[in-house]
């Protein structure tokens, strides 16, 4: 169980999930999959982010199709919108805490 302190400083509490799901691109052309990603502890200058929400936009369907040079070691997991809550900050986060919509 995790405990950590919010902006009003009251304490949540969350059990602590290891895996999350994933929206997995084998390789280059193929179909995305649904998958298991192991969820780590954000580093310094990170936060975790529980999503609400995401999105598959036109530029992942492209780098579905065609590739993209971040995207170089396959299987990978692309894209980056979404919104979400803060669930634990790094070291040396000011800016954000648990409980911040994101």
């Amino acid at each position: 169980m995790n405990i950590s302190r919010t902006r009003t400083g009251v304490e949540t509490r969350t059990s602590k999930m290891t895996t999350q799901k994933a929206l997995w691109l084998p390789n280059v052309g193929a179909e995305f999959t649904l998958g298991e990603n192991e969820i780590r502890e954000p580093g310094p200058g990170e936060v975790l982010v529980k999503l609400e929400a995401s999105a598959i936009n036109p530029i992942d369907r492209r780098i579905q199709k065609e590739g993209f040079s971040l995207a170089d070691k396959y299987p990978a997991i692309i894209g980056d919108s979404g919104s979400g809550v803060v669930t634990k900050a790094g070291d040396g986060v000011t800016n954000l805490v648990t409980g911040d919509k994101v």
